[in-house]
């Protein structure tokens, strides 16, 4: 992990951020990420603690969810000599580190640990694999910069192997139980009108709302992912 501060820190504890970075599962590092982490600890005077999880293909499910539940739990278990107040954790990431925040937030309340964490922060997350998508599934979104909808089955399938492993709650958060929703802490969730994604994160938002969690939806009309 890589650690940031707010430069001028007093000796208060103040929230901590644990971060995932995107990437698809396969590509990204603490490194690309470093001066979006460095924003967010100067702008907001919070701990950020930056995950080097494994990546697919090598690695595969659960390797990176594993690492990044592991990292959540070790600043927890350190929060004080961090800096960070133990009550104000919260998990994010952006892409496929939206993902495995929402995954690791999951295993947490699996794990009956919920209360490791205050909040999620899930900026345009997958939340559930196409193949297993329930109802009828949104139109497909073709020749969009950045990513489409191809690119995204082939990066995810390339992190889960196991077509067996599709519908598994860590894989496809929108597919988890009730009882392990309710206990899901307040969620931001942030989506981009064009992205393959968006049609994941606004329909768990719905479903994380009717689950009685606190939830803020934001959608970035037209942009991609």
């Amino acid at each position: 992990v890589r650690i940031y501060q707010a430069a001028g820190s007093t000796n208060q504890s103040v929230p901590g951020a644990v971060f995932f970075h995107g990437g698809g599962w396969m590509l990204g590092s603490i490194a690309a990420d470093d001066l979006f982490c460095r924003k967010l600890a100067s702008d907001l005077n919070h701990v950020v603690v930056s995950v080097e999880y494994r990546l697919a293909p090598e690695n595969v499910f659960p390797a990176a969810i594993d690492d990044c539940y592991s990292a959540c739990l070790w600043t927890s278990e350190n929060a004080k000599s961090l800096g960070i107040d133990p009550s104000q954790i919260y998990v994010t990431g952006n892409s496929a580190g939206g993902h495995l925040a929402a995954a690791v937030a999951l295993k947490l309340a699996d794990s009956g640990k919920a209360s490791t964490i205050a909040a999620q922060v899930l900026r345009i997350p997958l939340t559930c694999h196409p193949s297993v998508w329930p109802g009828e599934k949104p139109p497909p979104k073709k020749n969009m910069p950045i990513l489409e909808d191809s690119t995204a089955i082939a990066m995810i399938n390339a992190f889960i192997t196991q077509e067996k492993d599709r519908g598994n709650y860590l894989v496809s958060p929108l597919l988890a139980s009730a009882e392990l929703l309710r206990q899901l802490p307040p969620t931001y969730i942030d989506v981009c009108s064009a992205d393959p994604l968006a049609a994941g994160g606004i329909a768990y938002a719905k479903k994380l709302e009717d689950h009685g969690v606190p939830v803020k939806l934001f959608v970035l009309d037209g942009m991609p992912h």
